[in-house]
């Protein structure tokens, strides 16, 4: 009889083929449940070699033995064929394991992004399921290594400019510097940072610097299995021209990792080197460390660094745009005219060099902004400048300024929610985006920005304060318990004490009619801070002049607050007007506060007239406004003042705020007590309120 015949008739072929659907159903199976726990890459494959090892064994298992009726038996050359029984058994085996792996790979299939690719290095990866839109991927901060001083420096301005070049790229989306800053030096696994950043892949490496010669490494790893996708060492003489080379070979290895292609216009914008002059590389990487640290746009030191670099290469248009969007800044109050000549000078050279690029719209968008305050064209240039650079956090964060200006406030949402996305570990956009829908009067979405926030932070991560304040006083509308948000105030107080932390436990005294208590907390504030552009009033000055206006201590107005009337006063002397309309805001409520009701409605239409030209002047301050209003008495301007304040997106929470002590000169005013009734119908009585 010959070998295959023999085969045939032990069977041999049979359980080879049943081995096989096992094997695979197995396979299936594991990769499911190893994508469900997350289990570590070697785990799949010590499993598959497992059931590769078996192959063997298992073929010489079925030579020397067979299945019958009556059980497992050995094989002999005298032994007859299996009955037809024994093989429909086997076939209908293979079919049925057969289907089952079917089914797996059918239904759940990436659906929990499970197993693990077997992708090598530089090999495209497998395909896996992912948010909408393009490929999101997460540059770690650079790991620096030596002898050197400026190893760090280098390594930072090459991530730095690497995210500036990705984030222009159509082809894929990028995480925005401050959410992976976090994650330098800190132990993690990559699957644990993918989902925290809500990343697809993550690139990490590290620089050496040694005399004129850098090294970098870099490799890109799969979030979702921490498969290496991509790999590479690049070892150049030190220049900024090789460090624009290598960052382009690494935006391309990524697109091409990641199953995508550059566009035309993505390979133009990644070849292009802004610079070639080291000297001008180094000054302009010295402004964004001061832009980082200490927040300097807008310092002279800041100004400074950026004319060293544009002296220094006169074609270097990213920090002529930078210094542009600087001196706009400055000149939004001061209108400064040397300021002002240097940034339209700055826009011309820019465009020359290059006319429609994302430095000219910025450059453009910031000095319309700032300086021409012409909105709609800001706007414009913004969502141009978007196209070309579709990950620049920046170019939402200025629309959503803009937006607010435009009173879109819909618009303003959405540009806060894209900023969120690209920069998930940044809590100031959770925290605008939440304050912002307040200021809408949309609490209950509000607060779900809040639980999202506080939902994924990570194990033994901090919450921001202001998000956790957020919390406790947008409860208020919920619970209607003024004593139970001064116990959480006081908690967090005792916890967390500090400057803001102390002014929020004044206000939810003052809330709670405690005033003396609330004094008292006025010295916890701290160094006196000044507020911004107030003819140096602090918030220390202004909480006195307030909490003495609600102690009604005649004393202690004339020693709180009419110094402070008294240094408005004499601004507006030396002026002959003020420079902010809330100025005259809050040089009405301190007439208010030292009992000159009669000079306060001139004051308030003055703001009035200005806010109605000024969305954002509005938007920040008719709360305040129906306070000034209240504190003067003036119960018929109060009640107008605070339903327009209940209906129009302003800084004011209508769940409480109608509650507070400055309304009680007026809350026995007809006019006041039916907008009051209609909104303590809405919201229901107010618990622990005097």
């Amino acid at each position: 009889m010959s070998f295959l015949a023999e085969i045939k008739r032990r069977n041999v072929h049979r359980v080879m083929v049943a081995y096989g659907a096992g094997a695979w159903l197995l396979i299936e199976i594991m990769d499911l449940l190893t994508g469900v726990y997350e289990a570590p890459s070697w785990v799949m494959k010590v499993f598959v070699a497992i059931i590769l090892a078996g192959i063997i064994p298992a073929a010489i298992v079925s030579w020397f033995y067979e299945l019958t009726p009556e059980g497992l038996r050995k094989e002999t050359d005298e032994s007859p064929a299996p009955p037809d029984s024994v093989a429909r058994k086997f076939n209908l085996a293979i079919l049925a394991m057969l289907a089952a792996a079917f089914v797996i790979v059918l239904l759940f299939s990436g659906r929990f992004g499970g197993g693990e690719a077997t992708t090598p290095v530089n090999a495209p990866p497998q395909q896996a399921e992912r948010t909408e839109g393009p490929p999101m991927v997460a540059v770690l901060p650079f790991d620096w290594a030596s002898l050197e001083g400026d190893s760090k420096f280098f390594a930072n301005g090459i991530h730095d400019d690497l995210l500036t070049q990705l984030a222009r790229l159509k082809s894929l989306r990028v995480i925005s510097r401050t959410s992976v800053m976090e994650f330098q030096g800190v132990e993690r696994n990559l699957r644990e940072i993918g989902r925290i950043l809500g990343a697809d892949a993550i690139l990490e490496g590290g620089i050496q610097r040694a005399g004129d010669r850098i090294r970098i490494n870099a490799q890109l790893i799969d979030a979702r299995t921490d498969e290496h996708l991509w790999a590479n060492t690049f070892d150049r003489e030190l220049s900024v021209s090789n460090i624009f080379d290598v960052q382009t070979e690494i935006a391309r290895a990524i697109a091409q990792a990641m199953q995508t292609s550059l566009s035309q216009a993505d390979e133009s914008t990644i070849a292009k080197l802004p610079t070639e002059n080291m000297a001008a590389y180094r000054a302009f990487h010295e402004a964004m460390e001061m832009r980082k640290v200490h927040g300097g746009i807008g310092s002279e030191e800041y100004n400074a660094a950026l004319r060293r670099a544009v002296e220094l290469d006169p074609g270097f248009t990213h920090a002529w745009s930078a210094l542009v969007g600087s001196l706009s800044l400055s000149s939004f109050s001061t209108q400064d005219a040397g300021q002002i000549k240097e940034a339209e000078d700055a826009i011309a050279r820019i465009a020359e060099i290059a006319p429609d690029s994302v430095d000219h719209l910025v450059a453009q968008a910031y000095y319309t902004y700032y300086v021409l305050r012409e909105y709609d064209l800001a706007l414009g240039l913004l969502r141009q400048a978007m196209t070309l650079a579709p990950s620049n956090v920046e170019l939402y964060s200025i629309a959503s300024w803009v937006q607010r200006r435009l009173r879109d406030w819909d618009g303003q949402i959405e540009s806060l929610h894209k900023a969120w996305e690209l920069d998930p570990r940044d809590s100031k956009w959770p925290n605008s985006l939440s304050t912002n829908l307040a200021f809408q009067h949309r609490y209950d979405e509000a607060r779900a920005v809040v639980e999202q926030y506080l939902q994924t932070l990570p194990v033994g991560s901090e919450p921001d304060f202001s998000m956790l304040w957020e919390q406790n006083f947008l409860e208020i509308e919920l619970n209607r318990d003024l004593g139970a948000y001064l116990q959480a105030m006081r908690t967090m107080h005792r916890e967390r004490p500090s400057d803001s932390s102390a002014g929020r436990l004044w206000e939810a005294l003052v809330a709670n009619r405690k005033y003396d208590q609330a004094w008292e907390v006025i010295e916890e504030f701290g160094a006196p801070a000044l507020r911004p552009d107030s003819m140096s009033v602090s918030f220390q000055d202004e909480a006195r002049a307030l909490t003495a206006w609600l102690r009604n201590d005649p004393a202690e107005r004339e020693t709180f607050v009419e110094p402070l009337l008294a240094r408005h006063e004499a601004y507006l002397a030396e002026h002959g007007e003020l420079q902010r309309p809330y100025f005259y805001l809050r040089l009405a409520m301190l007439r208010a506060a030292a009992g000159q009701e009669d000079k306060v409605v001139e004051l308030y239409r003055h703001w009035d007239q200005a806010s109605q030209e000024d969305a954002a002047e509005r938007w920040l301050n008719l709360g305040l406004a129906c306070f000034v209003l209240a504190m003067a008495e003036l119960g018929p301007e109060a009640a107008v003042c605070l339903r327009a304040a209940t209906i129009e997106p302003t800084y004011f929470y209508s769940f409480i705020d109608p509650w507070q002590p400055y309304f009680d000169p007026v809350r026995e005013s007809p006019e006041f007590q039916q907008v009051f009734s209609e909104l303590e119908a809405k919201y229901g009585p107010m618990l622990n309120w005097p």
